[in-house]
């Protein structure tokens, strides 16, 4: 970030150094811009709180919370540009997504991880599809995989989907005319979805349910025994699900005996998330997701992810 321009806070991580940024304050808030989405500042505040000192000396201890409102979003950045003027938005702002305002807190752990999931995906919730697919490799997979479930899925119904976000594989399923029950841990991410489901007329086969994995028992208690004909979790949904245990005995228990489960899950070491870093242009992240298992943090792993 930025340390050529006035008025700048510091934020203090855990083991490592004070990183300045720019800052806009508004009331009780102070809102930051990444001017890189992937920096380690952006999500750690996040995670745990941070020490904020201000240009006057004045210590805080402050937590962070990516927005989700765009328009909120597009409001920062405008504050941006008028502060700093056009040549540091230029140079450092245009064309970044990630805003976040800082809280003040008294709390002193972690948050718990089922709050940050939530919050990280609410902030990309609005331009998820887009960003997908305007990326010709993330849309290559999402086709392969509709190719891989499609077939499975025929004359089998209710589907449950464990982490469909804004729904691009849930639509392939309503389109095949199956009724879909899609379970998300992110309410702006099943605001997008059901928006679309309207969109195009499928709004009556699609239930959605708010919660997580873990907590799957009792998001879907009010299902008979045996009245699921299929279910779906793909690109890493259960790769992010610390209680990745407690989901075999609510399958077994809803599912129809037979039934099929297909999922896609982000192994130890993968060669193709691999070959994309390279690709991308970022050889020595391609060439650390090769030597060990998957590192949190970096341009494709900014949350907290269980391999297997």
């Amino acid at each position: 970030m930025p340390s050529d321009l006035p008025a700048t806070v510091k934020l203090s991580l855990r083991g490592g150094p004070p990183v300045e940024l720019t800052f806009i304050e508004e009331g009780p808030e102070i809102f930051l811009v990444a001017s890189d989405p992937t920096a380690t500042w952006a999500h750690e505040s996040v995670r745990s709180p941070v020490e904020l000192l201000r240009p006057d000396g004045r210590r805080e201890t402050r937590l962070a919370w990516p927005i989700d409102d765009p328009a909120r979003v597009d409001t920062v950045l405008t504050a941006f540009r008028h502060k700093y003027g056009e040549a540091a938005w230029e140079r450092y702002y245009r064309g970044r997504t990630r805003v976040l305002t800082l809280r003040e807190t008294t709390a002193r752990g972690d948050r718990p991880p089922e709050e940050v999931l939530r919050a990280e995906f609410d902030a990309v919730a609005a331009g998820y599809t887009d960003a997908v697919e305007r990326n010709p490799f993330a849309y290559y997979l999402r086709e392969r995989s509709e190719q891989g479930f499609r077939p499975l899925f025929v004359g089998n119904d209710p589907i449950l989907e464990l982490g469909p976000g804004t729904g691009i594989e849930t639509l392939a399923l309503l389109r095949g005319r199956h009724r879909v029950i899609a379970v998300d841990i992110s309410p702006r991410m099943l605001e997008e979805l059901r928006h679309r489901a309207e969109a195009a007329g499928m709004a009556a086969q699609l239930d959605t349910r708010l919660g997580s994995i873990g907590n799957l028992d009792h998001v879907l208690g009010d299902l008979a025994t045996g009245s699921v004909g299929g279910a779906l979790s793909t690109f890493g949904a259960l790769n992010l699900e610390p209680h990745l245990d407690r989901l075999p005995p609510v399958l077994t228990r809803i599912l129809t005996p037979g039934a099929p489960f297909f999922t896609g899950l982000l192994n130890r070491w993968g060669l193709v998330p691999a070959a994309y870093l390279l690709l991308a242009g970022h050889p020595r992240e391609a060439a650390r997701r090769l030597r060990s298992p998957i590192v949190t943090g970096g341009r494709l792993y900014s949350l907290e992810v269980q391999p297997y």
